[in-house]
């Protein structure tokens, strides 16, 4: 991740590392980010299955 000509650090290859292993463990409940209780439910801002159309075949 560091650039062989002047030992600085690539910032964008950082950034996608860092964020590829976050979404990673954000999926299965391994890494929790403290406050994130204070967000709306998404569940909750879902339609009712009444208010949907059928079900396409």
């Amino acid at each position: 991740m560091r650039d062989r000509r002047s030992g600085m650090l690539d910032r964008r290859r950082s950034e996608t590392l860092v964020f590829t292993y976050l979404a990673e463990h954000l999926r299965p409940g391994d890494l929790a980010i403290t406050g994130s209780g204070t967000f709306a439910d998404r569940l909750d801002q879902l339609p009712e299955w009444e208010e949907c159309g059928p079900k396409p075949v």
